[in-house]
This record gives C-alpha cells, sequence and structure tokens, in this order.
C-alpha cells in the first residue's frame, strides 16, 4: 500500500473521532486497544472541532501518524502506529505525544 492509501486511512479515522462516530474508529483499532479506548477519551479535549494530520511516516507495510486533536478545551496530539492487514490499514498503538 502507499503512502497516500494510509494518509487517507488516517484523515478518515481523525474525521471520525472528531464526528463522534464510534463504529467507525472502533473498527480502525486492533481489538487489543479496544480496553484503552476509555483512557483515550478522556484525555481528548472537550468539544472537539477538527483535527489536523500534522506528520506521516510511512513503511513498507503500515507507519506512524501524529495527528493534533482540537477542542474547546485545549488540543492534544495522538502518536498511532498503523499495521496494514490485508488491504487494510489498523492502528496498533495509540498514545499521547508530549
Amino acid at each position: 500500500m502507499s503512502e497516500v492509501k494510509l494518509r487517507e486511512t488516517a484523515e478518515k479515522h481523525a474525521a471520525a473521532v472528531v464526528a463522534g462516530d464510534v463504529d467507525s474508529v472502533v473498527s480502525d483499532l486492533d481489538s487489543s486497544l479496544h480496553e484503552h479506548i476509555p483512557a483515550m477519551v478522556a484525555a481528548m479535549p472537550q468539544n472537539l472541532s477538527s483535527a489536523e494530520l500534522s506528520s506521516l511516516t510511512a513503511e513498507a507495510n503500515g507507519g506512524t501518524t501524529d495527528t493534533r486533536y482540537i477542542g474547546s478545551s485545549g488540543s492534544i496530539v495522538v502518536r498511532a502506529t498503523w499495521e496494514l492487514r490485508g488491504d487494510r490499514y489498523v492502528v496498533t498503538a495509540a498514545a499521547p505525544v508530549e
């Protein structure tokens, strides 16, 4: 897969986070991350209004993205590691960037 496809996937995921589309967000996550969803939601700014992909590093079978989520109470950058599984990318790790 290409950097373009990873960028499209990451931007679509970020838009789903901002929109509160839980089903889409969860479907992008590896099942091992599901137990961490409440902590990530708690770390997010209140009333998300936008997201911007600030960094993308593509590799042969995945990559890493930094996405800034912006809300009424501030912003947070989340670094996600993506892995290519079949014909789609899945988040295998995610954490706020200090």
